[in-house]
């Protein structure tokens, strides 16, 4: 047998043995978690930034400026929620509500095409979580 002969085995066994491994690897996983953001759920607040420009002739780089500045400290848990909207609201000098456009804000989200069935898909084998 020639050189290239022997490469091919060797490379034959290889693939096989990645297979196996590649196999093992997925027995061994046994639950799915899904991120909200971007995975599971849509860029809802884009459009709302949208719907802020819109009704309140403020400028989405302003507002998305604005939300970004206070969200950190809110999502880190430093800042209770109605002091992050408060603050937000204040900045752009709106004098809607907080709890409304939270709510109009929440609306805006909606689950990926797709992503709802292959969590149903996935459950017949693994354990799924959001």
């Amino acid at each position: 047998m020639d050189l290239f002969g022997y490469y091919l085995i060797f490379n034959v066994q290889l693939k096989r043995k990645f297979l196996k491994l590649v196999y093992l690897f997925f027995l061994m996983i046994k639950t799915i978690i899904f991120d909200l953001g971007g995975v599971y759920l849509n860029r809802g607040l884009c459009k709302f930034w949208d719907y802020v420009e819109c009704t309140y002739e403020i400028p989405a780089k302003k507002v998305r400026k604005s939300f970004l500045k206070y969200y950190k400290p809110y999502f880190s848990g430093k800042v209770p929620e109605e002091e992050f909207w408060r603050q937000h609201l204040d900045d752009l000098k709106i004098k809607s509500s907080w709890k409304k456009l939270r709510k109009k804000a929440l609306n805006y989200y909606r689950p990926n095409e797709g992503v709802i069935e292959l969590i149903h898909k996935l459950r017949e084998n693994y354990k799924v979580g959001l």
